[in-house]
């Protein structure tokens, strides 16, 4: 634990990380193996380490320690059974029987791979649904903001349109008013031109002399 806490404060690549952790962990539970062969303590130390490069190398690289375990399992039983290895005082079985060491390392190491698929599986499952769930969430953004985008469009268009019937509501008073304005002074200009023929014709009689007040009430 101390040493994968200082690994964690070291080094900061995933990958490295994992390399580093996997290559100690064999460099320190091979001489156990050795000495005390397939037992539960140092198959929970491969698990472990299995599922370290799961972790942090992927699928191949756990199947590779399992795989190194299994073969140096199979070499020690062999040695053991061929009386070059003393046979492990710590063994849960008969060392010297070889078939006994094939099966601990079917039974435990099988076992182990087959967890080892089992979270590689689970984790690609949940990958997959986290991609899906973002998929999902980047399509509902992208709706929502062309329904925005939509709105405003239409907003923009609906406040272009009462600006225009603004402005030709406008316009048509100003018109009206305008032919009003118009009609007032033609009229008015009538008005003007018959009292300024009717100031002429009293200046003409007036030079003439001899108007009477008949012809002015005229």
């Amino acid at each position: 634990f101390v040493c994968t806490v200082i690994l964690l404060a070291v080094v900061h690549d995933p990958k490295t990380f994992g390399r580093v952790a996997v290559f100690g962990g064999l460099g320190v539970v091979l001489p156990s193996f050795v000495a005390y062969g397939i037992r539960p303590a140092n198959v929970t130390v491969v698990a472990h380490l299995a599922l370290t490069a799961l972790a942090f190398l992927g699928l191949r690289s756990a199947l590779l320690v399992i795989g190194f375990f299994s073969a140096i399992s199979l070499l020690i039983g062999a040695a053991v059974t061929g009386g070059h290895l003393p046979v492990p005082s710590l063994t849960s079985m008969d060392g010297a029987v070889f078939s006994n060491w094939v099966r601990s390392v079917v039974v435990s190491f099988g076992v182990l791979g087959m967890i080892v698929f089992l979270v590689e599986a689970l984790s690609s499952a949940l990958e997959s649904a986290r991609g899906d769930a973002e998929r999902a969430a980047a399509r509902a953004t992208e709706a929502l903001q062309a329904e925005r985008a939509e709105r405003l469009a239409r907003d923009a268009a609906e406040e272009r349109q009462a600006r225009t019937e603004r402005a030709l509501s406008l316009a048509q008073r100003d018109q009206i008013v305008a032919r009003v304005a118009a009609g007032a002074a033609h009229d008015l200009t009538n008005v003007l031109t018959v009292i300024h023929g009717t100031t002429e014709l009293v200046e003409v009689a007036w030079a003439q002399g001899g108007t009477s007040s008949a012809q002015l009430d005229e």
